[in-house]
């Protein structure tokens, strides 16, 4: 390909960050001591700490936004979208570490557990892995798959996006979005009472994307800057406040009003847009994720950390317990999160370097786009 275009987005390093910092935490201080568990401030910091998971939602919008983006951008410029060169990119991002992570449940794991002479239970459904299809997975599995579920929308989502913009005319693109939007919205409101409909489900989860794709629509029309750009900061941190605020008291108010539950995904996937926008787009931010150095440099190997995160939990959890460094909230809150913190941090550059890199390398010679 002799012509390539770059678009980069400074903040969405930062902001992959926060979201993937934000699950984290929500995986965090597990313990079975019962006196720990009644301990207020572990119960006031998980109260908190367990609204990261929202934090999947945020990679939803995020992953909408710039992949619609990409493809406006390309389609303007070659007037379609190259499919095929598509699909590469994205099996090049995501098979080689995904499939690894597979293999490593299924059968490291399950191995490393018999060699010291126990036996773990596994009983995910490896096909529905295999083929990422584990959103759809009803057992339980093991405890460093259950991330996957999320890869498995993603790439569901990513196989039917470019056809989206490969076979509808641009003028129609934002009908596209609202149906979808739409749909989703009605799809979750008839299962409203089957939590995993709700959380899993391809259908429910698509209209974060389908947000992130209006923003991306707005942006690369330039509505989103016309909008955003003199928005005032005393706006954006009301905003702010609104959104935090909503996440916070998420358990009282998606369960106090019908349809609220089945609604909340729209809600909080506009939020995001807005944080998204905002921080691309906004001249008055209260602040800016590219000014945290450290944070955005971090991000850059976000799906690593995403990916092997409850791996390093996992571990140090149970070296923890087996030699009984989880007796206190120190131990378990600051000890034990700070190390599987860094254990994460770790893994992910090495299978960013190692694993993730060489096919790195190949997928830049099928991208049009070559930033971000």
């Amino acid at each position: 390909m002799s012509e390539k275009k770059v678009v980069f987005f400074p903040n969405l390093d930062g902001l992959r960050f926060v979201a993937f910092f934000s699950v984290f935490l929500a995986h965090s201080f597990f313990t079975t001591d019962p006196a720990l568990l009644g301990s207020p401030l572990l119960q006031g910091l998980t109260f908190v700490t367990s609204r990261g998971i929202l934090g999947v939602n945020f990679f939803f919008v995020l992953s909408g936004f710039l992949i619609t983006y990409l493809l406006l951008v390309e389609k303007e410029s070659k007037g379609t979208v190259n499919v095929k060169y598509f699909y590469f990119r994205r099996f090049l991002r995501i098979w080689p570490l995904y499939y690894a992570i597979v293999i490593f449940g299924f059968l490291v794991l399950p191995w490393a557990y018999g060699f010291v002479g126990k036996q773990l239970e596994n009983s995910g459904d490896l096909l529905l892995y295999l083929t990422f299809l584990s959103n759809y997975d009803k057992t339980t599995g093991t405890a460093i798959l259950g991330v996957l579920w999320s890869i498995a929308v993603e790439e569901q989502f990513y196989l039917i996006w470019p056809l989206v913009f490969f076979l509808v005319k641009s003028k129609n693109h934002a009908y596209v979005f609202y149906v979808i939007i739409i749909f989703s919205m009605i799809y979750r409101i008839v299962f409203e009472h089957d939590p995993d409909v709700l959380f899993k489900h391809t259908v429910s989860c698509i209209s974060d994307m389908a947000v992130g794709g209006l923003g991306a629509y707005w942006a690369f029309s330039g509505l989103a800057q016309e909008k955003l750009k003199n928005f005032s900061k005393s706006g954006i941190a009301l905003v702010y406040l609104i959104g935090l605020g909503l996440i916070l008291t998420r358990s009282f108010w998606n369960t106090a009003f019908y349809g609220v539950y089945a609604s909340e995904r729209l809600i909080y996937s506009l939020f995001f847009l807005f944080v998204v926008l905002e921080q691309n787009y906004a001249e008055n931010s209260l602040f800016k994720m590219q000014s945290f150095k450290w944070i955005s440099k971090l991000g850059i190997y976000t799906y690593g950390l995403y990916m092997v995160h409850f791996i390093s939990i996992y571990f140090v959890n149970l070296v923890f317990d087996r030699i009984g460094w989880n007796k206190s909230l120190f131990d378990l809150i600051v000890l034990e999160t700070s190390i599987a913190f860094a254990g994460a941090v770790l893994l992910a550059i090495a299978s960013f370097y190692v694993l993730e890199n060489p096919f790195l390398k190949i997928k830049s010679k099928f991208s049009y786009i070559v930033k971000n």
